[in-house]
């Protein structure tokens, strides 16, 4: 098993401090025996410039899941934001997105202003980064969270949650919701649509 070996090594590397204490806990592992590597991004790739810009504003989820990436929160808010008629789209980053959430995202009231896109190479990547007011990635848990900070090295604000990984990679500079609370998503989203936040 996996803490069977993992006893066995004389040194663990991993991503966050989060994670050591994770590995540390549920694995009896030494503190001592564990250092924290933290993930960096292509400084080539991410970083602040001119996007190409569609034809509304739009607010977007990377690296999408229905589990811990808690990606039906974001959609949930957006729901209640649509019925506002607001300018933002919501794009989502999602290789093969579950059927249920296609059709969710098909109704009458989503259908033009919520896309799923994949095949994503990195070059694509920054640039939805550079174009969105906004990256909401409300995970429930993370090792590390990149998204984050490659949201952030592209100067673009971020929403995200208050556990495991993601104080670590937002700091001060991320905005904060607990995974659950769709109303306070809601609330974030109609505040950037005012251009209260930017």
């Amino acid at each position: 098993t996996y803490p069977t070996l993992a006893r066995r090594c004389r040194a663990i590397i991993t991503c966050s401090e989060s994670s050591k204490r994770d590995i540390a806990n549920y694995m009896d592992i030494a503190e001592d025996k564990i250092f924290v590597c933290p993930w960096g991004y292509n400084r080539d790739l991410f970083f602040p410039h001119e996007a190409d810009r569609t034809d509304k504003p739009y607010f977007l989820c990377v690296s999408c899941s229905m589990g811990r990436k808690n990606t039906m929160a974001v959609v949930k808010a957006y729901e209640q934001l649509a019925k506002q008629k607001p300018e933002h789209k919501l794009i989502m980053v999602w290789s093969n997105a579950p059927k249920e959430v296609v059709d969710f995202c098909s109704q009458d009231h989503l259908r033009d202003n919520v896309s799923i896109v994949n095949g994503v190479s990195d070059e694509q990547l920054a640039q939805l980064y550079n174009g969105a007011t906004a990256l909401f990635f409300p995970s429930r848990y993370e090792g590390f969270g990149l998204p984050v900070l490659e949201a952030m090295a592209c100067g673009t604000p971020v929403v995200t949650c208050r556990n495991s990984s993601l104080p670590e990679v937002g700091g001060d500079a991320a905005l904060y919701v607990d995974p659950d609370d769709t109303d306070a998503m809601l609330t974030y989203m109609e505040r950037f649509e005012q251009g209260e936040l930017k």
